[in-house]
């Protein structure tokens, strides 16, 4: 009941940027949005100084909030721009019937899908989901032991939000719908772009079909993960340089520093994704100051970097507290370790033919793939430029399967061609409509992404970025082909493989085929969708749950070392209806997280789930015997005759 505090605040933060200039509500839509992600992270920050990171801290948090909010509202007479901002809305969508009602159904059926599922991908299971449990239980977002470093030191924000509507909402169901809201942010985002280069209608249309026919971005508005959440920062990013380019705007300068912290406190390739945006902000607003010679007044844009710092800057200090890294990744190795021509070469080619995972062209791509690396003397499978799985010394191996349609690596292959397609026109066109260098640029930010990172078979999720930036140019660079039946035929292919890429969703399917789909079905239980992807897994984890479900307010350990094995989330997924959490603590931690002072290094323990199968576990003076016989996952007690602190009675 609670939950409804958070959309309040919201609409009440729109509510209150609204003013007499009119102003379009597309735009104020995003402002609001960005203003409301702000809060959100400041508010996370807060409660977490004060151990309040808990139901009741949260709750006391929103009602603040909206209160105080609602009486901003009346004091300042804004609920009188309620009804015109109605009314502009309902002007756009009337004028927009086909595009309005196409794009609710979309999101309702998106909606639908992210809420009748639970959050049942890998990271998910790993690290997006069990790190909010973890800071449930701490009362703070804290670092804290584990041996699932990627809990530690990937950037939280999409977190702090998931975690805001799961504590209020006492529980997970809608963990799912936070991508689809900033999806939704997206297509705002579009608008505005559009207007602000002064592009047509017929452009903007364009691009939010395109991107709502990508099948990536579909896939993941209905998961945990973040990376649409930091797509729409990135765009907004975009789009406050631009404004600021145009406007010779300080305000939209600061706002665009505001959206770009906001990206990198989401995931880490905000920087990547940013940092061509930035460069082109910095040269056009140098050269301006240069030619005007007004030096003193361009002091002020001192404060654009250290905003930008500042959103980040607990992220930073809690990463150098740990591990005297600013990102805190101390080993991860995701950058390429021998840069040169072609190494450059063989990541670009890689990373756009992961993009063909569609028979036949995986089979064509792929073997011409392998045929240019032989011929230039690369090996394809590469260590230095590749991906090494975690815990291990093996190079994920590049290969294209027939339907590659699954979040972390699924085929954008008509959008990926429309893309290439769009860049030759650019090319011809760019001398006479300077506005095509947009495309140039988001090239440019591809390039330096393969230039940097290493390939692996799940950078689509990563790409779905550049998916999202390169829209707009390549509706720009494509407008002319709007009204040819040939290309409204292809369009209409591409949004109908989208909406098999959706039915056919490998984690939340809507239809059933265990050829192309997880072991799970939509009118299965909740609990068994959690192990869509990892089935076998099933039976061992409720069989434990069920033995601890008498052991609530307890102390439980996860020992998951030895494996590297990093399923653990659905120990947790009833963590949000408990009033007293069960606190989990991971054993056996050999990364710089061990030394987190959010709990001492000892500890007393009830049990111990562990991934090892070994028939006893010594831990902290204590032996715990195991008590299941299960398959891959069992549970370990205190032998008989000692008590939680070790002590023999």
């Amino acid at each position: 009941m609670f939950l409804i505090l958070i959309p309040l605040s919201f609409l009440l933060i729109a509510l209150l940027l609204s003013g007499k200039e009119n102003k379009p509500v597309t735009r104020l839509l995003i402002e609001s949005m960005l203003a409301f992600s702000a809060l959100v992270a400041a508010g996370t920050e807060v409660l977490s100084l004060f151990n309040a990171y808990t139901y009741k801290g949260i709750l006391t948090f929103w009602s603040v909030v909206s209160a105080s909010l609602l009486l901003s509202v009346l004091l300042q007479k804004k609920q009188q721009y309620l009804l015109p901002l109605y009314q502009q809305l309902s002007e756009k969508t009337k004028n927009n019937k086909l595009l309005a009602g196409t794009l609710l159904v979309l999101f309702a059926v998106l909606f639908i899908q992210g809420v009748a599922y639970p959050p049942n991908n890998y990271d998910s299971m790993a690290y997006h989901m069990s790190r909010i449990a973890h800071w449930y239980s701490h009362g703070n977002v804290s670092y804290y032991p584990t041996n699932i470093y990627r809990q530690i030191f990937q950037p939280p924000f999409s977190e702090w939000l998931i975690g805001h509507i799961c504590i209020l909402n006492r529980s997970d169901v809608f963990a799912n719908a936070v991508q689809l809201f900033y999806l939704g942010g997206i297509l705002l985002c579009v608008v505005e772009i559009c207007r602000e280069l002064k592009l047509s209608r017929t452009v903007a249309v364009f691009a939010m079909l395109f991107i709502m026919a990508t099948p990536e971005v579909l896939l993941e508005a209905t998961s945990t993960q973040n990376d649409v959440v930091v797509s729409f920062f990135v765009m907004l990013c975009a789009y406050y340089a631009i404004r600021s380019i145009r406007e010779n705007s300080f305000s939209a300068a600061l706002l665009m520093a505001l959206s770009a912290g906001l990206s990198t406190l989401t995931k880490g390739t905000g920087y990547v994704f940013c940092f061509p945006i930035l460069m082109t902000w910095f040269l056009f607003w140098a050269t301006r100051v240069v030619r005007s010679g007004e030096y003193r007044p361009a002091w002020k844009y001192a404060v654009v970097p250290m905003l930008f710092i500042a959103v980040n800057s607990t992220y930073y200090y809690r990463n150098i507290n740990l591990s005297n890294h600013l990102f805190g990744d101390y080993k991860e190795g995701h950058f390429i370790e021998n840069p040169g021509a072609l190494t450059l070469l063989s990541s670009i080619v890689r990373n756009c033919a992961m993009h063909f995972g569609v028979f036949p062209a995986n089979e064509i791509v792929e073997k011409a793939v392998i045929a240019m690396h032989e011929t230039l003397g690369l090996d394809v499978n590469d260590p230095r430029s590749s991906w090494i799985n975690y815990g291990t010394s093996d190079v994920t191996k590049f290969e294209l399967t027939k339907w590659m349609h699954h979040e972390d690596d699924a085929a954008n292959i008509f959008q990926f061609l429309l893309i290439t397609l769009a860049g030759f026109a650019a090319a011809f066109r760019v001398s006479k409509d300077s506005r095509h260098w947009f495309w140039f640029l988001m090239l440019a930010g591809f390039i330096m992404f393969c230039a940097m990172l290493k390939w692996q078979p799940w950078n689509s999720k990563l790409h779905t970025t550049y998916f999202i930036l390169f829209a707009v140019p390549t509706a720009h660079a494509l407008s002319s082909l709007a009204a040819n039946r040939l290309f409204q035929l292809s369009g209409l292919v591409a949004g109908f493989y989208a909406l098999l890429v959706v039915c056919f969703n490998p984690n939340r399917p809507f239809i059933f085929a265990p050829a192309y789909t997880g072991h799970t079905k939509i009118t299965e239980e909740r609990f068994k969708k959690y192990f869509a992807t990892h089935v076998g897994y099933y039976q061992d984890v409720q069989t434990i749950k069920g033995l601890l479900g008498a052991y609530r307010n307890e102390t439980i350990g996860f020992d998951a070392a030895e494996r590297h094995e990093y399923w653990e989330y659905p120990f947790y997924s009833d963590i949000f209806s408990q009033k007293a959490p069960t606190t989990f603590r991971h054993i056996k931690v050999e990364n710089p997280s061990r030394n987190a002072k959010v709990v001492e290094a000892t500890f007393p323990l009830e049990h111990i789930i562990s991934y090892s199968g070994d028939a006893e576990i010594l831990h902290g003076g204590i032996l715990f015997l195991k008590k299941t016989d299960n398959e891959f996952i069992n549970l370990y007690s205190p032998a008989a005759g000692a008590d939680s602190t070790g002590v023999a009675e």
